[in-house]
C-alpha cells in the first residue's frame, strides 16, 4: 500500500521540475478589462495576427496603465522595497537559536568546592535542550525606519513611472494620429493633381496649353503620390511604435481618427504659478526626492547612533546527564548579558558614518534638482503649449485662405483664363497649408498633455 506521505512528496517533486510556465510575449495581462477595439490585437507571437483595427486615447491610455513591461518593471520593484522593509521589521523581533548537544568528559573533572574528581574510564553524557535568543534593538530599529523611507519612496517611484508610460503613450498615440492624418491629406492631393493633370492635358490638345504645362502638372502628380507613399510608410511606423509599447502585436496595423482635433487640457487662462504649486504638491518625482531624504537621515541617524544601545542576548538550558548505566541528573543553565560592538558596524567605525553622511548629501542635492527640474518642465510646458495654440490659430487661417485661392484658380480655369502654372501653385499651397494644420493640431495636443503632465495632475484626463 502507497503511503500518503511518499504520494505527497512525489507530486511536489513534480510540481517543482516543472517549473512555472511564461507568458506569451504579447499575451494579454491578467486583470486587464474587457478589450476595447485595438486590444484585439493582443495575442501571441505564435498565433499571427493581421487586419486594421480603430485606436483612440481613452483605449490607448488605458492599455498603457498595464500594458507595458516598464510597469511590470517598477511593480517588481515596489514588490522588492516592500520585501526589504518586512524582512527589516522582523529583525526588532528576537532570533532564536534552538538546538541540542552531546558532551563526553574524560580525564579530571572539578566540582563546586575546587576538588579535582578523576571521571576517566567514565562515560558522561549530556542532551540538554538549549534556546538562545539575540537582540539588537538599536540597529534593528532604524534600519526598519530606513527601509520603511525606500518603499515609501519605491511608491511614488512607481506612480512616476506609470505617469510617464501613459505620456509616452499618449505621445506615441498623437504621432500615430498625425502620421494618418497627413496620408489622408496627401492621398486628397494625389486625387487633385491628377485632376489637374487631366484637366491641362485637355487645355494643351485644345491650343489653350503647351507641352511644358503638362510635363510640370505630371511631374507635380507624381510629387504628390512619392510624398502619399511616404506618408503611408511613416504610419506604419507609428503604428508599430505604439504596438509595442502597450505589448499589443506589432504586425497588426493600428489606425488613428485621422482628423486631429486640437484638446483642450488645461485653460490658457490659468496662471503659470498656479500651474508650478499644483506641480510642486502632486508630482511624485518631489515624493520620491522627500523619501529617499528621510530614508539616507535614518541610514545617517543608525550609523551614528544604533551602535550606542546595547545588544542583548540569552540563553536558556535544560537538560540529564550523568553516566549512561546509572540514574541521570537534571541541569538547568540560565544567561542573560549585554554586549556593544566597537569597530566595523559598531562604534567608532568612521568609514560607515563617512559613507552614510556622503549618501545623505547626495540626496539633498537630488532633491533640489528635482524641485528645479519639475520648475522648469512647468515654465517649458507652459510656454510651448501658448506657442502651439498661437501656430494652430495661424494654421487654420492659412487653410482658410489657401483653400479659397484654390477655388477661385478652379473657376478661372473653367473659364479658360487661368494659366496652368497658378492651378499647379494653388494647388500645391492648398496641400501644404492642410499639412501644417495636421502639424500644428497634433504639437497642439502634444503640448497640451505635456503640460497636464508637468501640472502634476492624474494619469488620464
Amino acid at each position: 500500500m502507497t503511503r500518503p506521505w511518499l504520494a505527497c512528496a512525489c507530486a511536489l517533486l513534480l510540481a517543482a521540475c516543472g517549473g512555472r510556465s511564461r507568458p506569451e510575449p504579447f499575451a494579454p495581462w491578467p486583470g486587464d478589462p474587457a478589450p476595447a477595439p485595438a486590444a484585439v490585437a493582443s495575442a501571441s507571437a505564435a498565433a499571427p495576427v493581421t487586419g486594421s483595427f480603430l485606436i483612440d486615447l481613452p483605449t490607448t491610455l488605458r492599455l498603457a496603465e498595464t500594458g507595458p513591461l516598464q510597469v511590470a518593471l517598477v511593480e517588481a520593484r515596489l514588490a522588492r522595497a516592500e520585501a526589504e522593509w518586512l524582512e527589516a521589521a522582523q529583525r526588532l523581533l528576537p532570533s532564536l537559536l534552538v538546538g541540542g548537544s552531546y558532551w563526553r568528559l574524560d580525564g579530571l573533572d572539578q566540582d563546586n568546592q575546587g576538588q579535582f574528581l578523576d571521571v576517566g574510564g567514565r562515560d558522561w553524557l549530556h542532551f540538554p535542550a538549549q534556546v538562545v535568543a539575540e537582540l539588537r534593538p538599536g540597529d534593528a530599529l532604524f534600519a526598519s525606519l530606513a527601509a520603511a523611507g525606500r518603499r515609501d519612496a519605491a511608491q511614488a517611484g512607481a506612480a512616476s513611472a506609470r505617469r510617464q508610460v501613459t505620456l509616452e503613450a499618449a505621445e506615441r498615440f498623437f504621432e500615430l494620429q498625425e502620421a494618418e492624418a497627413q496620408a489622408a491629406a496627401l492621398r486628397r492631393a494625389v486625387t487633385i493633381a491628377e485632376r489637374l493633370a487631366g484637366a491641362i492635358e485637355t487645355a494643351a490638345r485644345v491650343g489653350r496649353a503647351f507641352e511644358g504645362d503638362v510635363l510640370r502638372a505630371r511631374a507635380r502628380a507624381n510629387r504628390a503620390r512619392l510624398e502619399a507613399e511616404g506618408a503611408d510608410g511613416r504610419r506604419r511606423v507609428a503604428s508599430a511604435r505604439l504596438a509595442t509599447l502597450l505589448r499589443l502585436d506589432p504586425r497588426v496595423d493600428l489606425h488613428a481618427p485621422p482628423e486631429p482635433l486640437p484638446v483642450t487640457l488645461v485653460s490658457p487662462d490659468t496662471a503659470l504659478e498656479a500651474l508650478v504649486t499644483d506641480a510642486l504638491s502632486r508630482r511624485p518625482e518631489l515624493q520620491v526626492a522627500e523619501a529617499t531624504l528621510v530614508a539616507a537621515e535614518r541610514e545617517e541617524a543608525r550609523a551614528l547612533w544604533g551602535p550606542f544601545v546595547p545588544a542583548v542576548r540569552g540563553l536558556a538550558s535544560f537538560g540529564q546527564f550523568g553516566d549512561p548505566g546509572r540514574d541521570l541528573e537534571t541541569r538547568k543553565e540560565f544567561a542573560l548579558g549585554v554586549w556593544w560592538t566597537i569597530g566595523p558596524g559598531g562604534l567608532l567605525d568612521l568609514g560607515w558614518q563617512r559613507r552614510v553622511a556622503a549618501d545623505l548629501r547626495a540626496a539633498e542635492l537630488s532633491r533640489l534638482g528635482a524641485y528645479e527640474a519639475v520648475v522648469g518642465e512647468v515654465v517649458a510646458a507652459h510656454a510651448e503649449a501658448g506657442a502651439r495654440r498661437a501656430q494652430l490659430d495661424l494654421a487654420r487661417l492659412q487653410v482658410d485662405e489657401a483653400g479659397r485661392a484654390l477655388g477661385l484658380h478652379e473657376a478661372r480655369d473653367r473659364l479658360g483664363v487661368t494659366v496652368p502654372l497658378e492651378l499647379i501653385e494653388a494647388e500645391r499651397a492648398a496641400t501644404q497649408a492642410w499639412l501644417d494644420l495636421i502639424a500644428a493640431a497634433s504639437g497642439y495636443n502634444r503640448a497640451q498633455y505635456r503640460l497636464w503632465f508637468a501640472a502634476g495632475a492624474g494619469e488620464r484626463p
